[in-house]
């Protein structure tokens, strides 16, 4: 079995390099670049045929930021998972990345067994944020009108609100995954967002989805 190829993008190059080794001595994992910035970042994603399967982007580069490079690779590599990891915590900056695409939202402070913890969640999941991370972004959530939802949305919503995978989703609503797709591409729309994270604590907020009775 291959082990899962990360790129890291962050130009701190003590952080990154320390990041690498921690990254690398899990046998599941493997850096396959570190970037500085977001034009290094995308010159290493167009000139190889081997993409990685997660990016860890910072929110500070040198020469962009990491949000404006998650959505970058949202629209030309949507396979490609990105997880901020970052000092920064603000509701506002969270909100922000989650919405250009980012799957998950990490604080640099966070231990070494949590942050490969949170690898193994987003490769098995889709999806990953740590409760103080969603308590955060919640209180940053306004959505000024309520947003019309058809019953089969509804159902959709939540199930995307647990730790199923979209392919677990599709075989208990009785529906293909080209459906499920259908639908989460749809509700992107009518959210604004980009993320199964953003989605599912936009529903919570609210109320199209009641977490006591799930």
């Amino acid at each position: 079995m291959n082990n899962i190829q990360i790129g890291i993008v962050d130009d701190h190059q003590l952080f990154s390099n320390a990041l690498a080794t921690l990254v690398n001595k899990d046998q599941n994992f493997e850096v396959k670049f570190i970037a500085e910035g977001g034009k290094e970042l995308r010159a290493k994603i167009v000139s190889t045929d081997d993409l990685p399967e997660i990016i860890l982007m910072d929110i500070n580069l040198i020469d962009s930021t990491g949000i404006e490079e998650t959505k970058w690779l949202n629209k030309n590599y949507p396979d490609i998972k990105v997880i901020a990891l970052s000092m920064e915590s603000s509701n506002k900056t969270i909100f922000k990345m989650l919405k250009a695409g980012a799957c998950g939202y990490l604080l640099k402070d966070m231990s070494p067994d949590q942050f490969i913890q949170a690898l193994n969640i987003v490769l098995e999941k889709g999806f990953y944020h740590s409760e103080i991370v969603s308590s955060a972004l919640l209180k940053s959530i306004n959505l000024e009108d309520n947003i019309e939802l058809k019953d089969h949305e509804r159902v959709f919503l939540e199930h995307v609100c647990t730790d199923k995978t979209y392919k677990e989703i599709a075989a208990e609503m009785y529906l293909s995954p080209k459906t499920i797709d259908k639908y989460r591409e749809s509700l992107f729309k009518k959210f604004q967002v980009k993320s199964r994270t953003a989605l599912a604590l936009f529903s919570i907020k609210k109320g199209y989805v009641d977490l006591a009775t799930l």
